[in-house]
């Protein structure tokens, strides 16, 4: 009897597959195929989205924008892994004011002294005239 119920399980599968031609075949299989790929395609560009979105929006973000950038578009860290690298990254220091000018080249102090005495050229020319003695040793203001 079970020798029977295979025989006609078998006939049967083989009526199903003469009742489908192997074009409608092939065109539900790639209809299938599309719509499977289309869905991970969502699938796969909402997780990235969502994954560049937690990395730059969050608090290790700030003041880390070169390596944020990078982390987020340039690798493939998990969020997790990537608030890591942030959390032990140096933050970018605040640019200085100033020149480079103003870096290298020591400003000269003014002393406080009768300023109602002395024209502003006057302090200015003693300034110098102090700056250039600590540079040449042997200087003498005229």
């Amino acid at each position: 009897m079970d020798n029977q119920n295979d025989k006609s399980g078998l006939a049967a599968v083989a009526a199903a597959s003469d009742a489908v031609s192997k074009t409608d075949h092939a065109a539900a299989l790639a209809s299938a195929t599309t719509a499977a790929t289309a869905d991970g395609v969502k699938q796969g560009s909402n997780a990235a989205h969502s994954r560049i979105k937690a990395i730059l929006g969050s608090e290790q973000a700030k003041g880390r924008d070169g390596l944020t950038s990078h982390l987020a578009f340039d690798t493939e860290m998990t969020v997790e892994q990537a608030l890591a690298v942030l959390d032990k990254s140096p933050k970018a220091e605040a640019p200085k004011t100033g020149s480079r000018l103003d870096a290298i080249v020591p400003q000269p102090k003014v002393e406080a002294s009768d300023k109602s005495k002395l024209a502003p050229a006057d302090v200015l020319a003693a300034a110098m005239d102090r700056q250039i003695a600590r540079q040449f040793p042997g200087y003498k203001a005229a």
